[in-house]
């Protein structure tokens, strides 16, 4: 938990400005496509999943159009 104590620190503080989330998900690593994941592994994955997809939806752009 220090790990990600200091991890969110140093993304906060950086020059860098870069957008982030970190999200601690208990009973997961991170393997989470893995075709052993109990009942309950694979729910925390689809949440993992989600947080994801929702960032990558929120901070990138498209891309621009080609000119013609």
């Amino acid at each position: 938990k220090i790990e990600i104590q200091k991890l969110r620190k140093e993304l906060k503080h950086s020059k860098l400005k870069l957008p982030h989330e970190v999200h601690m998900i208990e009973g997961l690593a991170h393997d989470i496509f893995s075709t052993t994941l109990t009942d309950s592994q694979r729910e925390k994955s689809r949440e993992v999943l989600k947080y994801t997809f929702e960032f990558l939806d929120t901070h990138l752009q498209d891309p621009p159009e080609k000119p013609k």
